[in-house]
């Protein structure tokens, strides 16, 4: 999930929030970190990832620039009454499956530029 993340953020240019729940992982302490740019976040005991976005969404405040990807209907309530935009899990699926899409065509691209410009120089 990281490695496709990764590979969408650095795509499209957006900032990435991954939050994993450990709400029952036993003495979990809060931990973030960066993935080559990817922000994740892990949570901890007794937090669950819904409830971590929740706070995040309402930290940020009304910013229609900024989607929460969740198919939890309370969540997504809670995106709009704050301002953000809310995408559901099987949405953001099909974005990333385009973005994919996109990533193989140019790379298909630039190879055949290449094997031109190769086969122009013999």
């Amino acid at each position: 999930l990281i490695d496709i993340l990764v590979n969408y953020q650095s795509f499209t240019g957006r900032e990435i929030i991954l939050v994993f729940d450990a709400y029952l992982v036993a003495g979990a302490e809060e931990r973030k970190y960066d993935e080559h740019g990817l922000h994740v976040v892990f949570t901890k005991e007794n937090q669950t990832g819904d409830a971590y976005i929740e706070k995040m969404a309402h930290d940020i405040g009304k910013d229609y620039s900024v989607k929460v990807i969740t198919s939890d209907g309370l969540i997504q309530l809670q995106a709009l009454r704050s301002g953000l935009l809310r995408v559901s899990a099987r949405e953001f699926k099909e974005e990333i499956l385009q973005v994919d899409q996109q990533i193989s065509a140019i790379i298909k691209r630039l190879e055949l530029e290449s094997r031109k410009n190769k086969s122009d120089r013999m």
